[in-house]
């Protein structure tokens, strides 16, 4: 059969090769199960004493086994410790946990030769030697490597005694030991390990009363620094700051990230606790529907108001569009206006001077007579060919107006250059 070292018959196996265990008389490669020990003698599996999880060899109960032994979880037996050992927690040297004679196991091992307290025994020589004065106990190979430590000084995970742990670990003031912090501290202290930092990783971490959160718990917020800060007194939970409120106490309702007992006008509480927007065209409402007050104008749905707008504006332009043009040319014509009757003023000024003279004895008397009033008066023998005219003004002033009576001979004679100056001035 396989793995069997000596069969019974064809079929039946009376004692397994290795390690395998006898089941029924066939060699399996499990162990034996929960509440049964292998018989030594046969390899064989069998069961303990009812209600038993661990029992000798002979199957006989066992709690706990006897110093010199240690429970072998693959057997289900107690088996020897090595020699050096008091009690163990394996089979090997260096699983010793506690020795003979009082002392202390160096790294799970005890020494084979005892020394006093204070000392170690050097393995090269066999002889006792002075451990460093911080330490209370040790066992070597060199006077640091320390057991226990004196009072003030601390055994940290690598055999020194320090007056400080390092990062990562705490002071034990019970066991004065240096004992690592959770996984998630980077830093810790007290016996109780209270988490001072969180450790960096891919994934944040922050630090509240002591531990370490992957998220803040409610009623508080994740700050830029690693901790967890309180929400504002009326938020439930909050964001990015204490006053950023996502939810809120019982009785309040949040509107804009904030906690109050009403909501605003054009409201409305909803029944999730937050204050959500009244329909457009309501002024207070007590849904999302039904509006509680008077409504207001009803404004333009967003496309028809974009188009108003567009056509005010283009209304608009074109109305400026052509108001500038006849503005330009109400200033055009007022000016040319303004023109007109400034060179007409001036033109009857000129006729006047060309046509009128005042004549001597008139009733001003300060009244003279100008020989440059007679441009124009045609020679005393050519009397015959005009007639003069003489007015008198209301203040009794005497003018005498020239009236010409030209033949056609004369406009090309010495007259011609006075004809042509009066016609000018088209009085």
């Amino acid at each position: 059969m396989v793995n069997c070292e000596l069969c019974a018959d064809a079929k039946v196996c009376a004692k397994c090769t290795g390690n395998y265990k006898l089941q029924s008389g066939v060699c399996q490669t499990t162990e034996c199960k929960e509440g049964q020990v292998e018989d030594p003698e046969t390899g064989e599996c069998i069961d303990c004493e009812t209600g038993c999880e661990t029992c000798s060899a002979d199957g006989s109960c066992v709690k706990q086994c006897p110093d010199g032994t240690y429970g072998e979880p693959n057997s289900w037996r107690c088996e020897s410790c090595h020699g050096s050992c008091q009690t163990c927690h394996g089979l090997l040297p260096k699983n010793c946990d506690s020795c003979p004679q009082g002392n202390l196991p160096m790294y799970g091992q005890c020494p084979t030769v005892s020394c006093v307290e204070g000392q170690y025994m050097d393995a090269a020589d066999s002889k006792c030697y002075s451990c460093d004065v911080s330490c209370k106990t040790c066992f070597g190979p060199q006077a640091l490597d320390c057991s226990s430590c004196c009072t003030g000084y601390f055994l940290d995970q690598e055999g020194a005694c320090v007056e400080h742990c390092p990062v990562g670990y705490f002071i034990n003031p019970a066991t004065q030991l240096c004992e690592e912090c959770s996984a998630n501290c980077e830093s810790c202290e007290g016996a109780t390990e209270k988490c001072l930092s969180c450790k960096k990783g891919p994934f944040s971490l922050f630090l509240h009363q002591g531990n370490c959160w992957s998220n803040c718990p409610e009623g508080y917020f994740e700050s830029a620094e690693g901790t967890c800060e309180a929400c504002d007194s009326l938020c439930l939970s909050c964001d990015e700051n204490k006053s950023n409120c996502m939810s809120c106490a019982a009785g309040l309702y949040l509107e804009n990230g904030r906690c109050s007992p009403n909501c605003s006008v054009k409201y409305y509480p909803d029944m999730d606790g937050t204050c959500r927007r009244c329909p457009a065209h309501c002024h207070t409402c007590t849904d999302g529907k039904t509006c509680k007050a008077l409504c207001v104008e009803r404004p333009h749905p967003e496309p028809e108001r974009r188009l108003m707008l567009e056509n005010m504006n283009s209304l608009a332009i074109s109305h400026v569009s052509a108001t500038v043009p006849a503005l330009v040319m109400l200033v055009l014509v007022i000016t040319l206006a303004v023109l007109g009757l400034y060179r007409a003023r001036a033109r009857k000024k000129l006729c006047w001077k060309l046509s009128y003279e005042r004549l001597r004895g008139s009733a001003d008397p300060n009244a003279s007579y100008r020989r440059d009033m007679l441009h124009g008066v045609p020679d005393p023998d050519d009397s015959a060919d005009e007639a003069d005219v003489v007015y008198t003004s209301r203040d009794g002033t005497v003018y005498r107006r020239y009236n010409f009576i030209k033949a056609q001979d004369e406009e090309a004679e010495g007259h011609e250059d006075q004809a042509a100056y009066l016609n000018k001035a088209r009085c």
